[in-house]
């Protein structure tokens, strides 16, 4: 009889830890806050501003709690480095709102701004030597409710699921561990008054089914990707940038306004092929010259592509078209054609590598090869293992 009645005893001190640790559990995976997905995160819009992200325009993913983008471009008129660093104001104060209440109590609006992400960025700017640098601001957020995850119910569903079902795996074993321990304390003269119980069952909890449920919920990622992606995208963005003439910040100025918008349409149900168009606008901006040279001026540019994307891999052919006019400097106007081959890649959840290539055409002033290689890493609020 003096075991069950030790296990009676088991139980019963440790139920007020376990329905603790359950609540707290459900009042995670009811957080609109809380639910973020590793989706591919779009470069920072302060790195679109500045036009050190390989791409004229961004391209669809989820945007993060926070993320950095770092990264460095070479082309005809030189190399430059940058850095950005992007967040999602929306969140900071509305941490309470709930998975439910996001979907069927907010307005069109309200989830745009959800979505809105703030950026800020530095770079180097001018010719082969560095003797200027940019900052930017920048702002970015996707039209539709479509790529926003936190309306796929069915991957909302699934985690919790997999939490459950491995947290109450976890669960049963640190009871047993515990169990087991209360015994081993008897035979040697002590007592289970004397074991503290909750702080052995988190020890024991911090042990039980981490890779299981990891595995599980990444799984559940994936499925969730698999059908975003297979979504429409719809990303706007503006940003506004000053520049230094000298390699340091004493000496700043206007650089003008940045704007661009991307569409993305799947072609077939599973989503692995799209084609995606771009628009970008740069007003009043300084550009640089393979020659060392710079002029003030407007550029509008529009472009096509194909992609091939999966939750791990992204794979983006493109061609466009630029036509720009300078309101200074004798250079009159000019324009060229851009094409190019972006790969993006995740090495592992929040992080990814990015590299691309192409050549311009048609120019007067910066024809040539360009390359870029730039790193990704996110942090999402993301839903807890153990």
């Amino acid at each position: 009889m003096r075991k069950p009645l030790l296990a009676v005893a088991l139980l019963l001190a440790a139920a007020p830890a376990v329905a603790k640790d359950e609540a707290a559990l459900n009042h995670v995976f009811e957080s609109a806050d809380r639910f973020d997905a590793d989706l591919f995160t779009p470069s920072g819009p302060a790195l679109v501003t500045m036009g050190t992200s390989p791409r004229r325009a961004t391209e669809p993913g989820a945007v993060q709690d926070f993320a950095v983008d770092l990264g460095s471009v070479s082309d005809a008129a030189g190399s430059h480095f940058a850095l950005a660093f992007s967040t999602v104001p929306f969140w900071w104060g509305a941490n309470g709102l709930t998975l439910k209440e996001y979907r069927e109590e907010t307005s069109s609006m309200t989830r745009i701004l959800a979505r809105t992400q703030a950026s800020i960025g530095v770079a180097t700017a001018g010719g082969d030597e560095i003797n200027a640098l940019r900052s930017a601001l920048g702002f970015q957020t996707q039209l539709l409710d479509a790529q926003d995850h936190r309306f796929d119910v069915e991957s909302s569903q699934c985690i919790h699921e997999a939490w459950q079902t491995f947290r109450r795996a976890a669960h049963e074993k640190a009871l047993q561990n515990i169990g087991a321990a209360i015994l081993d304390a008897e035979e040697k003269g002590g007592s289970a008054d004397d074991i503290d119980l909750d702080a052995l069952l988190l020890a024991e909890l911090a042990k039980g089914s981490d890779a299981a449920y990891r595995s599980a919920r990444e799984s559940c990622q994936d499925g969730a990707i698999r059908r975003l992606i297979a979504k429409p995208s719809w990303l706007v963005g503006l940003g506004a940038a000053v520049r230094s003439e000298k390699d340091a910040w004493g000496d700043l100025d206007y650089d003008g306004l940045s704007a661009w918008t991307s569409y993305r349409q799947p072609l077939f149900d599973k989503g692995r092929y799209a084609a995606f168009g771009f628009l970008r606008g740069d007003m009043d901006r300084v550009f640089d010259f393979d020659d060392g040279g710079a002029a003030e001026g407007d550029a509008y540019t529009a472009g096509i592509g194909l992609a091939y994307q999966t939750p791990r891999l992204r794979v983006d052919l493109s061609a466009a078209h630029t036509h720009r006019s300078f309101s200074e400097g004798g250079y009159g106007d000019d324009s060229f054609q851009q094409y190019g081959a972006t790969m993006d890649v995740r090495l592992f959840e929040g992080f990814w590598i990015e590299a691309s290539g192409g050549f311009l055409a048609s120019s007067d002033l910066v024809e040539g090869a360009y390359g870029s290689l730039s790193l990704k890493v996110s942090w999402g609020d993301y839903l807890p293992g153990f």
